[in-house]
């Protein structure tokens, strides 16, 4: 495994170091993610990449990967 020293990390290497944080047994490699409010009730289930993980630490809103369009999903842009 690589490491990352975060004294000062980017937000490409924050998002890269939780995405090695976590597990998913999908052939796919995609993450199942529960979309949440900030008091915990569920909104929705997606699924997130490295990628998507990166991209919505940049954005600061919700970007996950979309398994029909095969690419990332800006929640907001289409829907």
């Amino acid at each position: 495994r690589a490491t990352v020293a975060l004294s000062d990390p980017s937000i490409q290497q924050l998002g890269l170091s939780y995405a090695a944080c976590v597990v998913t047994d999908r052939p796919d490699g995609l993450y199942t993610t529960v979309v949440c409010t900030r008091g915990g009730e569920a909104l929705g289930l997606v699924y997130s990449s490295k990628e998507s993980i990166v991209a919505a630490l940049e954005c600061g809103r919700g970007v996950y990967y979309s398994r029909s369009r095969k690419g990332l999903w800006r929640k907001g842009d289409t829907s």
